[in-house]
């Protein structure tokens, strides 16, 4: 399993959609990731506000919070070649 580099980023919606927490939120949007994966992701401190606090199971969410994670990507295959931009 490799982690992401660079963190992904959301920002929590203007209207709530029923939920209490940041994690409730993630679930939602989400539902690929269990549960189990967002808890142990913000046990490791890989999900964070953007001034750096961690985000954890409890926390409220929050209208606008930006929130970064970081993805993890089962073993993704190297391409042999140097790759290109065509447009």
């Amino acid at each position: 399993m490799s982690i992401a580099q660079h963190p992904s980023k959301l920002s929590l919606p203007q209207v709530n959609p029923g939920v209490s927490t940041v994690l409730e939120y993630l679930l939602l949007k989400f539902p690929a990731i269990s549960d189990a994966t967002w808890r142990e992701r913000m046990a490791s401190g890989k999900v964070h506000r953007d001034d750096g606090s961690w985000i954890t199971p409890a926390s409220f969410f929050k209208p606008h919070l930006r929130v970064f994670y970081y993805r993890e990507v089962a073993s993704e295959p190297r391409i042999p070649f140097a790759e290109h931009v065509v447009y």
